[in-house]
């Protein structure tokens, strides 16, 4: 990067970073603004602008983020629906209300969790970084 680009990218992060303390955002708007930021964040590595620290040359193509966003997504709907299973199946009476008998049927839930988690960071990362560029295309 040269030095005229980092001064004008260090400026004008100051400047947002005042106006973000002077006149603070709620609501929708602070949503914008970090999406706004992680895709200017793409586009620094994207366009070479910056020295993309996973290494050069990689692929940008938003078909991979897609994949292991929806599976995070698929997991977190499916440790909520185990949750709310397992609730009703203690409500019902089905399951002995004890730490051992609701923590047997919530460990699932847990699992599921880490997994819509690991795959949500993954989903990150490929987006800000891009992904492996496969030999086939």
């Amino acid at each position: 990067m040269k030095l005229w680009q980092r001064v004008v990218l260090a400026i004008l992060a100051a400047a947002a970073a005042y106006a973000l303390w002077r006149f603070p955002t709620t609501g929708i708007a602070t949503t914008v603004i970090g999406a706004c930021a992680a895709w200017l964040g793409r586009a620094v590595y994207r366009s070479k602008l910056a020295k993309n620290p996973t290494g050069e040359n990689r692929d940008y193509s938003l078909r991979p983020v897609a994949a292991a966003a929806a599976k995070g997504l698929a997991s977190l709907g499916a440790a909520l629906l185990w949750a709310v299973l397992t609730a009703y199946t203690v409500r019902r009476g089905y399951v002995p209300d004890t730490w051992f008998g609701a923590g047997v049927l919530l460990a699932p839930a847990l699992i599921l969790l880490l997994l819509a988690a690991i795959y949500l960071l993954k989903a990150v990362l490929r987006f800000q970084f891009g992904g492996e560029k496969h030999p086939g295309g």
